[in-house]
Formats: structure tokens, C-alpha cells, sequence
């Protein structure tokens, strides 16, 4: 009955699953993936962002219909199935890659929103990997504080038999025991009642004795499962630590197995929760400023977009009627061309709106796409 209650074995509860010594498995893998595939797009976004600036300095002296040659894409956009993936397992095919086409300022627009796209999946699929990886650990660390328990259960259990009545009952009937000895002898006339006596109490100190010896026996051997299980744990801890392979592991990783204790894994893993914290909440601040990034960048681009569409057919209209136009058309000339600057300033104060949430956001890729614009 004791034994059951100090030692919930079967208690139904979801346990980690140690992982075998001689299996190399190192979960840092996939933030490694996840962080190779984040410098690409970086990476992209630099390309795109040069692509808008030459496109944005080149001007509107010639036709946009080049901004067809390239859709702003760069590198294949990972889908969150093959960033969950485990990029180990993926066999890379060398191919011949064709040349990249001239990304027009068109498609270096579309391209910034694409790898906007891109990179919240990207971020999205760490946020996921962080919230696995913060389960286990907490997983480990119960699974410590219920070992923890266990031993203190079981040393407390031993020391209250060792010290409890009975032993010091067991003691008092054996001096009693020598007592009657000597009064069996002093008293010839009480002999029989003294021997039924004697008899009784020797019963009763083999029985205490019996029981006692088999109740420690019982714990001892349940506390030496119980060290069995807690070595085998330490030995091959079901958590690998979140380095690289090529890194020198944490102490408690590079310690001897024979010398690492519950209270060191406990602390490792407490460790490695918080970093994983700070990592989760570093992600949902840039998913956040991912989404709403882009739709203020599909706002920028839209009102861009209307005017210089207005501003080259208003080119297009001057340029074609400029040899037959006489001297009673100035006046409507002169208000097209006050419709075209009202709608720049217009834009203007637009895009300069943006950039001012930008910056209080400190926003800087948006900061620095609407600052080429202006």
C-alpha cells in the first residue's frame, strides 16, 4: 500500500522516449535550415532592393513592358512542408542553372512582396519548431522533479522505519528478554509463568525483527530501481542541446555521464526553455511586423502604381498632340499638368505617411523600399 503510493510508476502521464547513445541526432539541424534558408531570402531581398533602385533610377523615359522578363523570384520559395522537413534526409541534384533575367522595377516590387511571403513561412515554421522544442523540455523537467520526489519519498520512507517504535520496542523486549532469564532462576516458584512469558516475548522480537528486515528490504531495493532508472536517464538524456554538431556542448552534455545528476539537468533544461522563450517571442515580433509590413508595402506599390500609369498617359497625350496643338489648348494643357502635380503631392504625402510608421515601427526593410520610391 505504501509502496504504491510513493512510487506511481503506471501513472498514465506522457514521457520522453531516451534517445540511444550510439544514434547521432542533433535537433539543431532544423533551425539550421530555417536560418540558411532566412539568409537566402535576405539575400534576395538585397537583389530585389538593387533592382528597384536601377529600375527607380532609370526613370519613366521608356516603356514598363520589360518588367514582364522576371517575376521578381530569385530562388524557390520554401514551402513550411519542406521546411519541417529534416534537411539531412534531402538529396541534392547539381543542375546547370539557366542566367537570372534583368528583374524590372515591376518585378523587383512583386519580388519584395513575394519574399515578404516567403520569410513570414519561414518564421512561422520556427515559431512551430520553437513551441516542440519548449514541450520537450518541459516533458523533461517533470520527468526530473517526479524522479526528484521519488528518491526523497523513498530515503524518507527508510529513514522513518530505521528510527520509527518498533526497532526501539524490538531493543526493549530483548533487555526484558535477560531480565526474565534472571528471575527464572531467582524465582523457582514463578518458573511457569515466567517461561510462558519468555517464550512470548522472544515470539513477539522475532516477528518485529522479520518485519522490519523485510520492509527495508522491500524500499532498498525500490530505491536502488529507482537509481538504475535515474542513471540510464542522465546516461542518454532524451534532449539534445540546441547547438550546432560542430560546437563545443554545454557542461552539462560534455560532463561524464557518471557524474551528471538530476538537479544539473534540471537546470540545463530550465536554461534552454527561457533561451527558446526569448528565440519564440524574437519570432512573433517579426511575423507580426512581417504581415502588417506587407500590407502597407501593397498600399505603397498600389498608389505608386495609379500614378504612373495617370503621369504616362498624360506623357503619351502631350507627346502625340504636341505638333497640332494651337494656342487655344494651352489652357487645358496647363491644367493636366496641375492635375498630374496635385497627384504627386498626393503620392507623396502618401508614401511619407508610410515611411513615418515605418520608422516608429522601425521597420527597416520597409524604410528603405518607400525611401527609394520617394
Amino acid at each position: 500500500m505504501v509502496m504504491s503510493i510513493l512510487l506511481p510508476y503506471d501513472s498514465g502521464q506522457e514521457r520522453l522516449v531516451p534517445l540511444p547513445p550510439d544514434v547521432a541526432v542533433h535537433h539543431y539541424d532544423s533551425f539550421l535550415h530555417i536560418e540558411r534558408q532566412s539568409r537566402q531570402l535576405q539575400r534576395d531581398l538585397q537583389t530585389l532592393l538593387d533592382a528597384q533602385s536601377t529600375g527607380l533610377a532609370a526613370g519613366l523615359s521608356r516603356p514598363t513592358g520589360d518588367d514582364t522578363t522576371s517575376n521578381g523570384s530569385l530562388t524557390p520559395t520554401p514551402t513550411p512542408t519542406q521546411l519541417g522537413s529534416n534537411p539531412r534526409n534531402t538529396i541534392t541534384i547539381p543542375v546547370r542553372q539557366p542566367l537570372q533575367k534583368k528583374i524590372g522595377l515591376r518585378g523587383a516590387r512583386r519580388g519584395i512582396l513575394k519574399a515578404m511571403h516567403a520569410l513570414l513561412s519561414l518564421k512561422e515554421e520556427e515559431r512551430r519548431l520553437i513551441d516542440s522544442e519548449l514541450k520537450n523540455r518541459r516533458l523533461a523537467v517533470k520527468e526530473v522533479e517526479t524522479f526528484v520526489n521519488k528518491q526523497s519519498g523513498l530515503e524518507n520512507a527508510i529513514a522513518e522505519i530505521q528510527t520509527n517504535d518498533g526497532s526501539l520496542r524490538a531493543e526493549n523486549l530483548i533487555r526484558e528478554a535477560r531480565t526474565l532469564e534472571t528471575d527464572i532462576r531467582d524465582l523457582e516458584s514463578k518458573l511457569l509463568q515466567m517461561k510462558v512469558r519468555h517464550r512470548h516475548v522472544l515470539n513477539e522480537v522475532s516477528q518485529i525483527q522479520n518485519s522490519v528486515d523485510a520492509q527495508l528490504s522491500s524500499y532498498k531495493a525500490s530505491l536502488a530501481l529507482v537509481q538504475t532508472d535515474v542513471n540510464n536517464y542522465l546516461r542518454s538524456p532524451p534532449i539534445r542541446p540546441l547547438v550546432p554538431p560542430t560546437a563545443t556542448p554545454p557542461p552539462f552534455y560534455a560532463l561524464n555521464p557518471d557524474r551528471r545528476t538530476l538537479e544539473m539537468a534540471k537546470e540545463q533544461w530550465i536554461m534552454e526553455q527561457n533561451e527558446l522563450r526569448s528565440k519564440r517571442r524574437k519570432a512573433d515580433l517579426e511575423i507580426e511586423a512581417l504581415k502588417e509590413g506587407g500590407g502597407v508595402w501593397q498600399k505603397v506599390v498600389s498608389n505608386i502604381s495609379s500614378f504612373e500609369k495617370l503621369l504616362q498617359r498624360e506623357m503619351r497625350s502631350l507627346q502625340q498632340g504636341s505638333q497640332f496643338r494651337e494656342s487655344r489648348d494651352e489652357e487645358s494643357n496647363i491644367a493636366k499638368r496641375r492635375t498630374v502635380l496635385d497627384e504627386l503631392d498626393d503620392t507623396t504625402s502618401q508614401l511619407e505617411t508610410s515611411l513615418q510608421l515605418a520608422e516608429q515601427k522601425s521597420w527597416n526593410l520597409l524604410i528603405c523600399c518607400i525611401g527609394a520610391e520617394l
